[in-house]
């Protein structure tokens, strides 16, 4: 990091990472909506109510493992065609599952997707004319759900939960920055 860069606008890196994010969110999101009424019914019928809840909770963190391997996939394919974009804090491998820094992207995405949904619903909120009517909450909600459908990629509260994780990326970025002149400086 340059000493006179902006550390308040988020790096061209950020928004990649945050843009990436919202479109995988959506292809992960129409997946599921897809698949979700076929596996509803399959766990029905053949699952207790106990297993159906710690399946329900594992689902939720089920985009930690989807980024992990996907963070994994994508630099081996870019290490073996483009070897010299190679960062010095990713680890070299050639296997099939994820190393430290890929878990690391996935955990760290799975809190982009949060933090920013959480803090897109409270600006919203803040934002809009609250009206106590059923239908009012339920646009809320649609608005907020809308990850998976093209005509809602540009929509408010995708911009918002985008630009919210360009600066969570972004703030990521600094604290590698900041923590990697610490190591180089205690080394000396």
């Amino acid at each position: 990091m340059k000493k006179n860069s902006i550390t308040w606008f988020p790096a061209t890196g950020a928004w990649m990472s945050a843009i990436l994010l919202t479109l995988l969110m959506g292809v992960v999101t129409l997946i599921i909506k897809q698949t979700s009424i076929p596996l509803s019914r399959f766990i029905g019928e053949h699952l207790s109510t106990k297993m159906s809840w710690c399946l329900s909770v594992l689902s939720l963190l089920a985009p930690i493992l989807i980024i992990a391997f996907i963070h994994h996939w994508l630099h081996l394919l870019l290490d073996r065609f483009f070897p010299d974009t190679q960062s010095a804090t990713t680890e070299e491998s050639d296997s099939f599952f994820p190393g430290l820094m890929s878990w690391w992207e996935g955990l760290f995405a799975w809190l982009a997707i949060a933090v920013s949904t959480i803090l897109a619903i409270a600006i919203i909120i803040a934002i809009c004319p609250y009206d106590s009517s059923e239908n009012s909450v339920i646009k809320y909600l649609l608005m907020l759900s809308a990850w998976d459908d093209p005509k809602h990629l540009f929509s408010a509260p995708v911009i918002g939960r985008t630009i919210i994780a360009a600066y969570l990326y972004h703030f990521e970025y600094l604290v590698r920055c900041r923590v990697q002149a610490e190591v180089t400086s205690s080394r000396w």
